[in-house]
Parts: structure tokens; C-alpha cells; sequence
């Protein structure tokens, strides 16, 4: 008798599984979203290119009515100045009070990191990190 190997029975399983799952858009999936998103292009120690951009152009996607259409109230925005660790601490807080176990909640940094953690624009080397 030919054994059939594990991976082959594995993909046979998960297909089957998949064709029995429906996927449901994210409106059907979260009765609300809320997100903080975080653009830091200009760090004291040199700047960085388009993250303050690409910090933008999320919010946008977020907001956009072909896509997610999250309402203005349910987004904090912190860019450059605005992106210090006790700003991120607190908008991440706040949106964590305000949404229910059915809300959606997205974090978005675009800017510096480590290892170690996410460079706020407060930053001192390798302290103060998120």
C-alpha cells in the first residue's frame, strides 16, 4: 500500500476546509474600525523620506468610500511633532476605551525602528521607544 505523504493530505485538507469557509467582507466582519496612525518624517537626527507620506495615504485609504470608509472621529492622526511616545501611548489608549470586543482597531507607524521598539519623534537613541 503507497502511502500518501503528509504535505500532499495536508493541502488536500486545507482545500477542502477553504472551500467550506465564506469569507465575508470586513463591514460584514467589524461593526466598527478605529485607528491611530503615525507618520514621523522629521526626526531630529536627519529626516526620512515619504513615511510622512505614506502616513497620508493610509488615512486617505481608511476614509475612502471604495474601501473601509472609517469616519473621521475614529481615526487619530499624529504626525511629526505630534508623534511623541506619550501621544502614541495616549491615542492608543483612547481607542482601546472607545471600541466594544466587535470593533476593528488598526495601528499604523510609519518612520523609525529598532529591534528594541518604534522610534517616536522624542526619541533619545535607543530609550523612550514604543
Amino acid at each position: 500500500m503507497k502511502k500518501t505523504p503528509f504535505f500532499v493530505s495536508l493541502l488536500l485538507a486545507c482545500s477542502f476546509l477553504h472551500a467550506q469557509i465564506k469569507l465575508l467582507p470586513p463591514e460584514e466582519l467589524f461593526a466598527d474600525t478605529y485607528a491611530v496612525i503615525v507618520g514621523v518624517a522629521d526626526y531630529p537626527t536627519g529626516a526620512l523620506n515619504y513615511t510622512d507620506d505614506d502616513a497620508y495615504k493610509f488615512y486617505g485609504h481608511l476614509r475612502s468610500s471604495e474601501s473601509y470608509s472609517v469616519p473621521d472621529e475614529n481615526i487619530i492622526l499624529l504626525m511629526n511633532r505630534e508623534a511623541t511616545k506619550a501621544n502614541m501611548v495616549a491615542a492608543l489608549e483612547a481607542v482601546v476605551k472607545a471600541a466594544k470586543t466587535t470593533d476593528r482597531i488598526i495601528f499604523y507607524f510609519a518612520g523609525h525602528g529598532a529591534k528594541e521598539g518604534l522610534l517616536p519623534i522624542d526619541h533619545n537613541n535607543l530609550t523612550n521607544l514604543l
